[in-house]
């Protein structure tokens, strides 16, 4: 068994390729203890929703042959991550969906609570921020889950995905002494920060080094938390092969550093799993995903598909070099 992992806890199975979005299609897949309550006839909750899956890391990574190609091995949620990210830890939860949890946290965590405001000034000072996020953020849901209810969702739903993540581990490091689990992720070309527990968007960001003052984020954000939850050497293997595709290339920090989520839960360097989100800021693909309107220009199909050979090259330069 190939030593390397592809995870993709939030594009869903629906891709860009598809052309059009069924929003019903989510709401459908929607776990029914949480459908009684969603708030969906809102258009700002429908928005937040489809903000949250990474419509283009199928096409821009086509991990499907990335299997075929080099045996690797790949995980995929079936949600949408508003409604279960496994890409969470289980405490993370916030009060606005679950009863006795903390009510000025995780608003973004295991089950999304709020809506995400966009287009913001995110170089306001603090107050005017958390002035913004209490007028024009909605909550998802109108109810919270009993504790009973979160713990039923969580065995349905979350430590099945989490299981298959640990096999995966175990059987490559039998076979291969080490691992390395890529989390896969994509994010429209806009700046993120956290406010009262929540996500706030800026404008539509430029190509750069990651700067707020300046609106501008780079092509691919490498999460590992400091290097703790991989070894140097594989980040900057994995980093040299985007730089030499001509991609601005930036280490995680902020909501970016990898100090959750499985990069915290799985990497452990010592005992031979490495972790590393590839967060691929998408400028000129998703431009219009923190609004929620997704991507269906054949023009936009083509510039993801384009990165296809970059993680490729990554995948090959991994098993050739480690």
């Amino acid at each position: 068994m190939q030593p390397i992992l592809l995870e993709i806890p939030h594009s869903s199975d629906v891709g860009m390729s598809y052309g059009t979005y069924d929003r019903e299609l989510q709401l459908q897949r929607i776990p029914p203890v949480l459908a009684r309550r969603l708030r969906g006839e809102s258009e700002q909750v429908q928005q937040t929703i489809r903000f949250g899956c990474d419509y283009a890391v199928q096409e821009m990574t086509h991990y499907i042959q990335l299997h075929k190609l080099f045996g690797t091995t790949f995980i995929c949620s079936s949600l949408a991550r508003a409604f279960v990210d496994c890409n969470r830890e289980p405490h993370a939860v916030s009060g606005l969906v679950v009863e006795n949890a903390p009510l000025n946290a995780h608003h973004h965590g295991l089950i999304w609570a709020r809506t995400v405001p966009t287009g913001i000034d995110l170089t306001l000072p603090p107050d005017e921020l958390e002035r913004i996020v209490a007028e024009q953020t909605e909550q998802l849901y109108r109810t919270p889950l009993t504790q009973a209810e979160f713990t039923q969702l969580l065995d349905d739903y979350y430590y099945p995905y989490h299981r298959r993540v640990k096999r995966a581990h175990t059987r490559m490091l039998e076979d291969n002494g080490y691992c390395i689990h890529l989390a896969l992720h994509s994010l429209p070309p806009v700046a993120i920060t956290t406010v009262n527990g929540g996500y706030v968007c800026g404008a539509p960001a430029k190509r750069g080094s990651m700067n707020l003052v300046e609106n501008t984020m780079p092509d691919v954000i490498l999460i590992h938390n400091n290097f703790q939850a991989a070894d140097k050497v594989i980040v900057d293997t994995i980093r040299k092969t985007f730089v030499s595709a001509g991609l601005i290339v930036e280490d995680g920090a902020g909501p970016f550093l990898g100090n959750g989520g499985v990069t915290k839960m799985y990497g452990n360097p010592k005992e031979g799993v490495h972790v590393v989100g590839i967060e691929h800021v998408t400028h000129g693909i998703e431009t219009e995903r923190h609004e929620g309107k997704i991507p269906v220009s054949m023009d936009q199909i083509y510039k993801a598909r384009a990165f296809q050979q970059v993680y490729q090259e990554v995948i090959e330069t991994l098993l050739e070099e480690l």
